[in-house]
């Protein structure tokens, strides 16, 4: 098996990540959000942060707004990590606090 590289992860959504994609208005708005988010957890789940001390299998990705055509808005998405399995289990996703969001333009 030299030269071959690893299976990426397996990405599982739960019910109550279905839940939050529901009360955020549906796949059709967090899709674009959650597209680059999804090559990050297939590649490499365990490089995100585990912000909850006594559950260090549960971690925390934030996507950032995208002002273009269309507003993105920015994302948490909390998830659990399988590494025996090589599963990453979706758990929930909600806005990002507008607070936590940090600002990229520059008016100078």
């Amino acid at each position: 098996m030299a030269g071959k590289q690893p299976a990426g992860w397996n990405i599982v959504e739960q019910e109550q990540f279905d839940r939050g994609v529901a009360g955020l208005g549906g796949y059709r708005f967090v899709d674009e959000a959650l597209r680059s988010l999804a090559a990050s957890l297939h590649s490499n789940p365990t490089a995100f942060p585990a912000p909850i001390q006594s559950r260090p299998d549960i971690r925390l990705a934030k996507t950032t707004v995208i002002i273009g055509p269309r507003l993105i808005p920015a994302l948490s998405v909390f998830f659990r990590l399988d590494e025996k399995s090589r599963t990453v289990f979706l758990l929930h996703v909600e806005r990002t606090d507008p607070d936590d969001i940090t600002d990229h333009f520059d008016d100078d």
